[in-house]
């Protein structure tokens, strides 16, 4: 979680149950894109992903996935069976809306990241092959133990 406040992540809001279902509160940055966006449990960072969307509506489709969304579908069970263990999953994001430009090309700094993000920390509701989190200096611990 670490590296990931060291480049400009936030808190931004959680994931909570409700009677109607599954429910984002965001407090800020619900209108930001381009954004990466990190859904973080106990300070481990669980999965990554970037939008060109505002990241409330990209946020929008965890809770109420369309039949074909397959990664909506499963990181939204994730979440929901995270809540039912009474664990609070966390949502973070970083956006950079700095113009930075190579030849008349803008470069979008989140989808440039996303990728090394997730090699980095292999969050493992993003498919790592392992299915662990590898971030932190307890990392080797928990593989073990």
């Amino acid at each position: 979680m670490n590296k990931l406040i060291e480049i400009g992540f936030q808190h931004v809001g959680r994931w909570r149950l409700c009677e109607s279902g599954l429910e984002l509160c965001l407090d800020r940055m619900v209108d930001v894109s381009p954004a990466m966006y990190a859904f973080v449990v106990d300070g481990r960072v669980k999965y990554v992903g970037k939008t060109m969307r505002a990241l409330g509506r990209r946020l929008y489709g965890y809770r109420n996935p369309g039949k074909s969304q397959r990664t909506n579908r499963r990181v939204r069970n994730e979440i929901v069976n995270t809540l039912r263990a009474d664990q609070q999953v966390d949502v973070f994001a970083f956006a950079d809306n700095t113009v930075q430009q190579i030849g008349t090309f803008r470069l979008n700094i989140p989808a440039a990241l996303e990728d090394d993000v997730i090699a980095q920390l292999r969050p493992p509701w993003n498919g790592s092959r392992r299915g662990e989190d590898l971030e932190g200096a307890d990392s080797q611990e928990r593989r073990l133990g």
